[in-house]
């Protein structure tokens, strides 16, 4: 994508100074049909050229946008797996704890259980 951009860049470069050259070079008053055509061709050429630049433009700021929004997500995913992993963590170490009444046990397990899976579908 950046390669087709400097390419456009430089096609209008070379487009411009052309234009350039034959807009200040001396005019004769008897300047031709064939010279007023190359002119409004090369005009034209340059506009064109100038709109896919812009389009270019448009395409790599977009492709740069969804590429941190999606550098942004899989952070905010790590985020997540490393906060379930500390919870499945503190639940063993609650399990491990006599005091525990076995209902509490189970809804300990329920809860690592759950924990797992959303750490599971995280990875995925």
């Amino acid at each position: 994508m950046l390669e087709q951009l400097q390419d456009v860049q430089e096609q209008i470069s070379e487009q411009v100074s052309s234009l350039e050259e034959k807009t200040t070079a001396p005019q004769e008053d008897s300047e031709s049909e064939e010279e007023e055509e190359i002119l409004e061709e090369l005009e034209k050429k340059e506009i064109k050229l100038r709109q896919e630049r812009a389009q270019a433009k448009a395409q790599l700021t977009k492709s740069r946008n969804k590429q941190t929004s999606l550098q942004q997500q899989k952070e905010q995913t790590k985020s997540e797996i490393v906060k379930e992993q500390k919870n499945i963590r503190k639940i063993e170490q609650t399990l491990g704890n006599p005091a525990n009444t076995p209902q509490q046990k189970q809804k300990l397990q329920e809860n690592k259980f759950k924990s797992e899976e959303k750490q599971t579908q995280l990875q995925q």
